[in-house]
């Protein structure tokens, strides 16, 4: 029998990164020490950082990326930019 997964296949996002732009919203973690949370709207890539991998924790960095203009994700716009981190 075929194993029936709950989500999107990203097959053609992964063979085709600026097909990733067309994605309407994305969230993923990492498990850890520490919680790694992102999610993807649009052009934006919003990154939290959580002090642990418990909920309620404490976010202890806030990062906010253009993919479109910063796809190297090299500079953290969230300071300049609190309208869409609060989206």
């Amino acid at each position: 029998t075929q194993t029936v997964l709950d989500g999107k296949d990203i097959t053609e996002i992964l063979k085709n990164p600026m097909h990733a732009m067309e994605v309407r919203q994305v969230f993923f973690g990492i498990k850890g020490k520490a919680g790694i949370y992102s999610v993807r709207k649009g052009e934006w890539k919003l990154v939290l950082t959580k002090e642990n991998d418990w909920w309620p924790s404490t976010i202890v960095k806030t990062e906010l990326f253009n993919l479109k203009s910063d796809p190297g994700e090299i500079n953290n716009v969230a300071s300049t930019h609190k309208p869409i981190v609060a989206d």
